[in-house]
């Protein structure tokens, strides 16, 4: 009878033994198969994230290809004086069609010659930065330009339209050599234009441009 009993003792041992090993292995292979499941959870991370960076690299594209096309295209004009008027800036926004109109547009006029400036410093005009080194300034104190008449006031404009602005001959800057020669200097120069356009729902945009002038200059 003990014999029976010490038997069936060990047979329970050793099926409770394979019971444990089978215990161990089935939580190693679930195991296993968490870390592979992490593992390919983290590989799709890592690919939707690359998806993601190249969807926000390709709509930066595409908008910044976008944003060109519907660059402004301007025509400038010079209009000569004549009859007693003013010279006259045409500013014509030619299109793109697309583009409809611009809500702002602001236009300077950029100094010619910054190796002919004298500094400040240097001349006993302390306003030497009002004064605009090149042929021509925007009449000031007419739609907002400022009183050097280097910025004009900024105006909306429909593609297709124009708008023409006066011009003044600029004033002799204090400093220049030999004194009484500046619209001598200026003759035929070129005025040269900086141009900011806003268009709601977008970026602005600036760029430059040159208006040719007649090679003779007469004042009005």
């Amino acid at each position: 009878m003990a014999l029976t009993i010490s038997i069936i003792s060990l047979v329970a041992s050793i099926l409770s033994g394979i019971g444990a090993v089978g215990a161990w292995r089935a939580a190693g292979r679930a195991n296993r198969h968490a870390e592979e499941a992490n593992e390919l959870a983290r590989k799709a991370n890592a690919l939707a994230e690359q998806a993601n960076e190249t969807n926000t690299k390709t709509a930066a594209i595409e908008q910044a290809k976008r944003h060109n096309d519907l660059r402004p295209q301007f025509e400038f004009k010079f209009v000569r004086s004549s009859g007693g008027q003013p010279a006259q800036l045409e500013v014509k926004l030619a299109g793109p069609a697309e583009l409809g109109r611009l809500d702002a547009v602001a236009i300077s006029i950029r100094d010619d010659d910054m190796r002919a400036r004298p500094s400040a410093s240097s001349s006993a005009d302390d306003d030497i930065e009002d004064y605009i080194w090149g042929p021509y300034r925007f009449r000031p104190g007419i739609g907002g330009t400022d009183q050097a008449g280097r910025h004009l006031g900024e105006f909306s404009i429909e593609v297709g339209d124009s708008r023409r602005f006066l011009l003044d001959l600029t004033v002799e800057p204090q400093g220049h050599v030999p004194p009484g020669s500046w619209r001598q200097s200026q003759q035929g120069k070129r005025i040269r234009l900086t141009v900011t356009s806003t268009h709601e729902g977008l970026d602005p945009w600036t760029d430059v441009d040159e208006v040719r002038t007649p090679a003779v200059i007469r004042a009005f």
